[in-house]
């Protein structure tokens, strides 16, 4: 196919009337044949990048060209990361070593969680689906890693310094969890004087943050301190409406498992 293509173009060089070019020897039938090439090669192609996201299925969120820009830097994995973002949507940047071995996640506002394991690249042999895959697990376990921490300390450590020492993401749902647990010990005293006294903890803890993203200047706490002021209210209004319910108090209520 390359070959006809060059000699089309060498003979068109010679003469670049219209009229001439078209009488090129067999220039018909070499351009069919070329076409029909093409279309068995795209076949082929869209075949071989169905068998990559079949083994990796974060690249169904890449379009065919960018998972092939993916594909082609096997010799240097710092280049994927402009593709990152789509096939993890909580990674803008990973930190790597000088020997290729992946270290840390950082997120778009800059949030770092180091990995359990380091991952090497060269191991994968320029299999960038392979170490990208060990990157999804590596992922969950640093996370699941970061909220055992944080869960064990969240209920003794001020706000001011869980921000610090947590990413969002891990300090929003361990705040769950924990406000889920004094919510369900209220619920199963079967005393809604046990959910006026959560409410009034609620409050205070909300004002107290409003307070500080007044106060703060550092961007990452700022955005701590703001989203857990959005689950906060979120969280209040549920408590209002199990307050606003007359029925028993009890954790098997509907009011609260439809939550």
């Amino acid at each position: 196919m390359d070959k006809n293509w060059r000699d089309i173009i060498k003979a068109a060089i010679v003469d670049k009337h219209v009229l001439i070019v078209v009488e090129i020897d067999r220039i018909l039938e070499k351009l069919k044949k070329s076409n029909e090439l093409l279309d068995l090669i795209g076949k082929g192609l869209n075949d071989y990048l169905e068998r990559k996201r079949q083994c990796f299925p974060r690249f169904f969120f890449l379009s065919n060209s960018e998972l092939l820009a993916i594909l082609c830097e096997t010799k240097d994995p710092t280049k994927v990361q402009p593709h990152l973002k789509k096939c993890f949507e909580g990674i803008a940047k990973l930190d790597f070593d000088d020997d290729l071995e992946v270290l840390r996640m950082k997120s778009a506002d800059n949030e770092i969680i180091p990995l359990v394991s380091q991952i090497s690249t060269v191991k994968a042999r320029g299999q960038v689906d392979k170490w990208l895959a060990e990157l999804e697990v590596q992922m969950r376990l640093s996370l699941h890693q970061q909220m055992e921490t944080a869960m064990g300390r969240y209920e003794n450590m001020p706000i001011t310094e869980s921000a610090v020492e947590f990413p969002s993401q891990v300090l929003l749902v361990v705040n769950a969890v924990s406000w889920t647990s004094r919510i369900e010990a209220g619920l199963n005293a079967k005393d809604q004087e046990e959910l006026k006294k959560i409410k009034l903890v609620n409050d205070d803890f909300l004002e107290s943050l409003s307070k500080l993203v007044l106060e703060e200047s550092n961007p990452k706490l700022i955005l701590n301190y703001s989203n857990l002021i959005l689950s906060q209210g979120y969280y209040d209004n549920i408590l209002q409406d199990l307050l606003n319910d007359k029925s028993e108090c009890s954790s098997e209520v509907f009011g609260w498992q439809s939550r």
